[in-house]
């Protein structure tokens, strides 16, 4: 009679599987309308207007097509729809009749973007994607150069100085990043100085010390986890 020997059995195998983090969703071709989109946001110009309105289509087609992966997304952020809602209804009462109803679809629209966004891209790319739209902010802003203290190409100087300071932090975080391709970080840490120059010029005291313990705590947190 056959018995069988613990010893005969193979020992068993353990296949590494990532379970903190979703495969790609969105492909290179939207991945870049997302870094346009972010751009045309980046830099609240009224020439970029057209581009903005562009991109709400796109977004919006995105949504339709993947509606199943959406809507449900939707329910769940549910508390950011309230407020916007609420706003819609100053409209009958607002001392500029003309611009309120584009303000409120705009307004309306604002979280349904962002649960597109949510639902297509991981943090890290919607990250990554921040911050290449970025560097189109910092590079249009380059011939600007002698009115950075007035803004530049922003309308004011605040604006200028704290869209540098998402330059310099999320491109430094990449610089740090031992995961991201060396191309994109040896690039990243270009920006960073390039950035830091543009929000020293622009003259923007809270921007800047944002920047400075920003840029401090992540450069701790790599000295620390390695």
């Amino acid at each position: 009679m056959l018995q069988s020997h613990p010893s005969s059995f193979s020992p068993p195998r353990v296949i590494p599987v990532k379970v903190y983090e979703d495969a790609r969703k969105a492909p290179l071709w939207e991945q870049a309308f997302y870094t346009i989109w972010l751009f045309a946001v980046f830099m609240p110009i009224e020439a970029f207007e057209p581009i903005r309105y562009l991109c709400i289509a796109g977004l919006l087609g995105i949504l339709a097509i993947h509606r199943n992966e959406v809507f449900p997304l939707m329910l769940k952020a549910w508390p950011l729809f309230p407020i916007p809602i609420f706003a819609c209804f100053s409209i009958f009462w607002t001392p500029y009749p003309g611009d309120a109803p584009k303000s409120a679809a705009l307004l309306m629209l604002t979280p349904i973007l962002l649960v597109v966004l949510a639902a297509r891209l991981r943090a890290v790319e919607f990250l990554r994607l921040t911050m290449f739209a970025g560097w189109l902010g910092t590079l249009y802003s380059l011939p600007y150069f002698a009115t950075f203290a007035d803004g530049g190409p922003y309308a004011q100087k605040n604006s200028l100085a704290f869209h540098m300071m998402l330059v310099i932090l999320t491109s430094l975080g990449t610089a740090l990043n031992d995961e991201e391709p060396a191309p994109i970080r040896m690039i990243a840490a270009v920006f960073v100085p390039v950035a830091f120059v543009i929000q020293y010029l622009a003259d923007s005291a809270t921007s800047l010390v944002f920047a400075v313990a920003g840029s401090a705590v992540l450069i701790g947190i790599k000295l620390v986890w390695t």
